[in-house]
């Protein structure tokens, strides 16, 4: 839910594309209001998240943070390599190697990411109790399934509208 696919970096253009988002998430809880996030370090991003959420508290992304501050812990070769290396698995499996195709092929692989993202159920193997499911049903309030595939697809058969009853 929520992602769109922008040309450019601008606090403009940034805060049309995370207004996806917005749209979205009020659309399913109209008091949504997140008071956080996490966020690459650009002053656009956070530009737009202000726009967009008022009073919002940006954190910088420990990545990012690493990487401005990498030269600070000179000699610390071995540990820089490892986090870079998590780094770098991670982007191959959540960002497929980068964007492909055309603006449309790109944008839709996006949202098929982001639909994966917010329905697998959080850490199910830790065997501790959780009031949601997964970042949707926290979201929604709605689980319509104790199988997080069944609930992605019915919610993706409402296509967005959540006054839509299933049987």
């Amino acid at each position: 839910m929520g992602v769109a696919l922008t040309d450019q970096a601008s606090d403009k253009s940034l805060t049309e594309a995370y207004g996806v988002f917005q749209k979205e998430a009020i659309s399913l809880d109209p008091s949504y209001k997140p008071k956080t996030v996490n966020t690459d370090g650009w002053l656009s991003t956070q530009n737009a998240f202000a726009a967009l959420f008022p009073g919002i508290v940006t954190i910088l992304c420990f990545l990012h943070g690493f990487l401005k501050d990498r030269n600070r812990g000179r000699g610390e070769h071995e540990l820089h390599e490892r986090i870079l290396e998590i780094y770098r698995m991670t982007r191959l499996m959540y960002s497929g190697r980068g964007l492909h195709g055309n603006h449309t092929a790109s944008e839709r692989r996006l949202r098929g990411w982001a639909l994966m993202v917010n329905f697998v159920p959080d850490a199910h193997r830790s065997n501790v109790q959780r009031a949601h499911r997964c970042p949707a049903h926290q979201l929604s309030n709605k689980c319509y399934s104790e199988n997080w595939l069944e609930n992605l697809l019915g919610s993706a058969s409402m296509n967005g509208k959540p006054e839509l009853k299933i049987r």
